[in-house]
């Protein structure tokens, strides 16, 4: 049978008015107000952001200008991105966590026409970096301020706006006629190395990642998002946001990620889009529990065991389901279709439990360089341990090296500013060099293995890919982060945070035995004589984007880490 062709609008503001038309009555987004429940509807959504393109023009911002959005996920993000769609404005998201030094490089850069901010947390920041803020013409606030008159109030622009049916009519005629091809926004990427790159893409670029995307996955307009990640980050951008209103579909937003299970028990969701860690505490959570007597030990065991062998239509399933699975299922609300996972790699065996749950987990890999999507696994085909197969409209291959290298509508052309980087970026005869090394088996699956930067070699002179032997130490419930070392030493060793909640009561002798004991049993069986993990310390603070150690979307910085941590790594070879 022949694949649905699918609808490729020609813009971004195309895709979105098309449906506000086809669906206006339906919610488009929901969001959590003190203890009550708000949401806008697609009708409701396009109404605002068409008020915001007016009062943006009335304060001299035009298509081309830049504007720097600073925020955490909420609808007047949402509003704010439509609407310089519709102007033709080139939005520069930044992650609000990033320090008020990080956002001064990155604003001093793009200078940019209005900052779009929500309330005090991020106008703090704002006063450290006075004197790049006063070169900014206009301020805009999610919430009400006492300022002097300096920062403008969102909901009053708004509010203040009278549209004619004849304003609607230009203001939509304009947005349809934005060139495809041209900026829409600037996603500065930091990667693992701390310089950030400010990469263009077009609408374009995203309307061919997420058509490319939904040949094989399939979302409708009765699907429900649970957004968790930042729309900061072009993973969530794309997949959470982008293929949602392509669909039609509703997205909740949560305000604090450690609510997940109370929010979507409220939401009843049927996609959630995380990053490997939150799947990884769920199984923990669930194996604690799991563990909690030996008569609901067993049970769960039997349970999983005949889930994993059953047919989910058969007796022994359905059994396994109501006395197991539906507890778990349920935490999430009890209507997920399927999870999506990215940003790291996902250990199979923790794919492989929420299978036997018959709740897919559809892992995919991509940069923001390439908008980001270059492979997935889908609802038909699915292989735990893998980042999927390419997407249709893209084309990729590897290095004799095994760096993947891939070319298509949905990779950028040029970073901001950067044409240095930008040609260091592509080969000579235009493939993008993603710089991750894979394998791709002979269905097309791509098995990733590690960044090529980040591979440690040895005085002995064996390479080891320290990533996949950090995601299977994260993979213990007794661990929490995980940070592998040993470039030119004769062998590797680790930094461990340990998990909280597992180590409560024990002494640090007892800490450092049981997670030596852990790391034998569950860790070196599975690596080779030199990857094995023989030296360990165990340290105290977690490695967070506010310390500088982690990036926005949670990839370890190594270096810093090893700076940070020179001394006791120092004294681990010398013992």
């Amino acid at each position: 049978m022949a694949k649905k062709e699918q609808w490729v609008p020609d813009n971004l503001a195309d895709m979105f008015l098309t449906n506000a038309e086809r669906f206006s009555d339906r919610e488009a987004l929901r969001y959590r107000v003190g203890h009550h429940y708000h949401t806008l509807t697609y009708g409701e959504l396009r109404k605002e952001a068409l008020a915001l393109v007016k009062a943006m023009t009335e304060l001299g911002i035009k298509k081309g200008d830049r504007i720097a959005l600073i925020s955490e996920n909420r609808p007047e993000w949402v509003i704010t991105d439509l609407a310089s769609l519709f102007l033709g404005v080139v939005t520069v998201p930044i992650h609000e966590v990033l320090s008020a030094t990080q956002m001064a490089t990155i604003l001093a850069e793009v200078e940019p026409k209005a900052i779009f901010y929500p309330g005090q947390r991020v106008g703090a920041k704002l006063l450290d970096m006075a004197d790049i803020v006063a070169k900014v013409p206009q301020l805009i606030c999610f919430e009400k301020t006492s300022d002097d008159g300096r920062v403008l109030y969102f909901k009053g622009l708004i509010d203040e706006q009278d549209l004619t049916t004849e304003d609607e009519i230009n203001l939509e005629n304009n947005a349809l006629h934005v060139d495809p091809d041209a900026v829409i926004t600037i996603i500065y990427t930091s990667g693992t190395t701390g310089h950030f790159k400010g990469v263009e893409l077009t609408s374009r670029n995203f309307i061919t990642n997420v058509v490319g995307v939904l040949t094989d996955v399939t979302v409708s307009e009765t699907d429900k998002f649970l957004s968790i990640l930042p729309l900061s980050h072009v993973f969530e951008r794309t997949v959470g946001y982008y293929v949602a209103l392509y669909s039609g579909s509703m997205i909740s937003y949560i305000e604090d990620p450690s609510k997940l299970s109370e929010v979507a028990q409220a939401e009843k969701p049927t996609i959630i889009i995380a990053v490997p860690r939150l799947y990884e505490k769920v199984y923990a959570a669930v194996m604690q529990k799991a563990n909690a007597n030996v008569a609901k030990s067993i049970i769960f065991k039997l349970a999983f065991a005949a889930g994993k062998r059953a047919s989910k239509k058969s007796l022994v399933y359905k059994l396994a389901d109501k006395l197991v699975f539906q507890q778990v299922k349920g935490a999430f609300g009890g209507e997920i279709r399927f999870f999506v996972s990215g940003a790291a790699s996902l250990p199979k065996n923790i794919g492989q439990f929420f299978e036997t749950l018959d709740i897919p987990v559809l892992e995919g890999y991509g940069l923001t360089e390439t908008s980001p999507i270059i492979t997935t696994n889908t609802l038909k085909n699915r292989k735990y341990g893998t980042i999927g197969q390419k997407l249709p409209n893209l084309e990729v291959k590897t290095t004799k090296e095994g760096e993947l290298l891939v070319k298509g509508p949905s990779v950028f052309k040029r970073y901001f500013h950067n044409s240095e980087k930008t040609k260091e970026a592509f080969t000579a005869d235009g493939w993008f060099k993603t710089g991750d090394l894979v394998d791709i088996d002979e269905n097309g699956f791509v098995k990733f293995r590690t960044r090529a930067k980040e591979i440690i070699v040895l005085s002995t002179g064996k390479n080891i890919g320290p990533a996949v032997i950090e995601e299977r130490m994260q993979g213990i419930p007794l661990i929490d982060q995980a940070f592998v070392f040993g470039d030119e030493r004769k062998h590797i060793g680790a930094l461990i945070v340990p998990d909280k909640d597992q180590a409560k009561g024990l002494t640090d002798e007892a800490l450092h035995e049981a997670i030596a004991a852990v790391l034998e049993s569950d860790v070196n069986k599975h690596l080779a004589t030199y990857e094995q993990i023989r030296k360990f310390v165990v340290i105290d603070h977690p490695f967070t984007v506010e310390n500088g150690l982690v990036t926005p979307t949670l990839k370890i910085r190594r270096k810093e880490i090893e700076q940070k941590y020179s001394n006791e790594i120092e004294a681990l070879y010398q013992e």
